[in-house]
């Protein structure tokens, strides 16, 4: 597939640009007039198809879980283990396809060793990843028995913003839309959440609801996305700002509400306004 080709438009000579375009159940191919809007189809487009090469090992997978983790998946948001368990293929296929030089695997040859070296990947951190969505499952049904304890009237704002936060983190097709990577993190923003929700009962004029308030204006204010951006989307449409943002917004949760689990990074409303401004 070439990089680049000029085609005859109304007697003019026109630059275009082929693409893998993802089609739903297959890939195939356009040609764009743009070439950004080339970069984020192929990156799709390959990611389609390297997936539709891939055999995940879902059932083995699903069948060594523990108990326990077993009864977190099948509480949750997925319509079946199953869905969460090709959701996880799905993320890793992700992080694989973003980890490569997606534009330049043009050809069978450089499609061939990506595809081989995604099933590899795949078949190896499956049950890792599915295991990480048990743990951050867990952990959201913890945060949401400490939310249910909130019963205070005056406390109501407080209820309201964690349920928004757990929602954001867990829900059906969470594990791809984190990403691997971020999925890591998740246990540890949710108990953060419900070490909130319990301290806010017995200390309710502690609360840090201001300060993460704050935060979420500055994210607002520059037109970055509190919860809705995807790491395929981030990767794809070249959005490492906003996603950087998205997390630092979690990170600053933990500093302010819950500081003895530790954050990934040194956070603060400073460092999150200087993000968002670019600099």
């Amino acid at each position: 597939l070439p990089a680049e080709e000029t085609q005859r438009i109304a007697g003019s000579a026109v630059r275009v640009w082929p693409a893998l375009v993802d089609e739903g159940d297959t890939a195939g191919v356009r040609v764009f007039a743009d070439e950004d809007e080339a970069h984020r189809a192929h990156w799709r487009g390959l990611g389609r198809l390297v997936r539709c090469t891939a055999h995940p090992p879902v059932p083995f997978v699903l069948s060594h879980l523990t108990t326990a983790e077993r009864l977190a998946v099948a509480a949750g948001p997925y319509r079946s283990p199953t869905a969460l368990g090709e959701d996880a293929a799905t993320a890793l296929v992700d992080a694989q396809v973003a980890a490569a030089d997606a534009w330049a695997v043009r050809d069978a040859e450089a499609f061939a060793q990506l595809a081989t070296a995604t099933d590899a990947t795949v078949g190896a951190g499956l049950a890792g990843v599915v295991q990480a969505a048990a743990a951050a499952l867990t952990a959201a049904r913890e945060a949401n028995r400490a939310i249910a304890g909130i019963r205070s009237p005056r406390l109501l704002p407080v209820a309201a913003d964690l349920r928004t936060q757990v929602d954001g983190l867990v829900f059906d097709g969470f594990v791809r839309a984190v990403g691997v990577r971020q999925l890591q993190e998740l246990p540890r923003y949710l108990r953060a959440a419900a070490r909130r929700a319990q301290r806010v009962v017995e200390q309710p004029g502690r609360d840090p609801l201001s300060q993460i308030s704050r935060a979420q204006y500055l994210l607002a204010e520059a037109g970055a996305p509190e919860r809705d951006i995807t790491f395929a989307e981030a990767v794809a449409d070249g959005r490492d700002r906003d996603w950087k943002a998205r997390w630092m917004l979690e990170e600053f949760r933990v500093s302010v509400s819950a500081q003895e689990l530790g954050t990934a990074e040194p956070v603060s409303l400073q460092r999150l306004g200087t993000l968002l401004r670019g600099r």
